[in-house]
């Protein structure tokens, strides 16, 4: 019996611990949420780089209602100008936040409808579904943030 509760006890750990580091991993597809008017914007699949940093890199675009879908970064500063916004990388640079596993910090966001690069944090839910995109100038306080929703890979 002792055995038995042991090895339930060593399940129910095992499967948290595994959920839990789950929860904290930002890699994967995510379909980006326009936070002004609620459409989805495209598909997002967010990577570890080499040197240690997470990237996102836009997969998909998706049309949207009496808009014009834009296919061109136009607005863009170099390297970006002019560059299709299909495969572009539009988050770099983001680091595990050491006070908070479920926290990216220190890298940058392009805006490809408006040119616009901003400093960029993420925060993941703690269920793992749900991506908090910070795009801010200056200190977060000053920014606008969007929802992102994870996609299951199929």
């Amino acid at each position: 019996m002792k055995k038995l509760i042991m090895l339930a006890m060593l399940m129910a750990s095992t499967t948290s611990t595994m959920i839990y580091a789950q929860a904290s991993d930002i890699t994967g597809l995510w379909r980006s949420m326009d936070d002004k008017t609620g459409f989805s914007n495209g598909l997002v699949r967010v990577q570890q780089d080499k040197d240690g940093t997470y990237s996102g890199t836009v997969e998909k675009i998706f049309d949207r209602p009496n808009r014009e879908t834009r296919t061109i970064c136009q607005q863009c500063p170099a390297p970006f100008k002019d560059q299709p916004i299909l495969g572009m990388k539009v988050i770099w640079g983001l680091s595990p936040d050491r006070q908070d596993e479920n926290t990216y910090i220190g890298g940058y966001i392009i805006d490809p409808a408006t040119g616009k690069i901003y400093r960029n944090k993420l925060r993941l839910s703690k269920d793992g579904r749900r991506l908090t995109n910070r795009g801010y100038v200056g200190v977060s306080m000053v920014g606008r943030s969007q929802v992102w929703l994870r996609e299951s890979e199929k």
